[in-house]
């Protein structure tokens, strides 16, 4: 983890904002279950995307599920229903990335 993350570590959990996480499950920069799904944990209200056979660059390996998991966020956003979040995260394993 980068200093400058690692200093607000402690912040995480006041975060109050829309957060989604996509992340490669295959990823070998940043561990999905040390970092990703952490991450997750630690932001009330977040959601978590695992990609399989993905790895570091997931943008490229889904994305047209990148681009849903943006325009989901920016409708929860401006329809207001982000602000009846729970404050529980929420964890969704996702489809394969396309075949080539």
């Amino acid at each position: 983890m980068v200093p400058g993350a690692a200093a607000m570590r402690s912040q995480y959990s006041d975060l109050r904002l829309p957060v989604t996480i996509i992340a490669g499950i295959d990823d070998q920069i940043a561990d999905a279950d040390n970092q990703s799904v952490w991450f997750h944990h630690a932001v009330p209200g977040s959601e978590l995307q695992l990609v399989p056979r993905a790895g570091h660059m997931v943008h490229y390996a889904v994305p047209e599920q990148v681009a849903a998991a943006i325009r989901a966020m920016m409708e929860r956003v401006f329809t207001g229903t982000e602000a009846k979040h729970t404050g529980k995260p929420s964890m969704t394993a996702v489809s394969q990335r396309p075949a080539a």
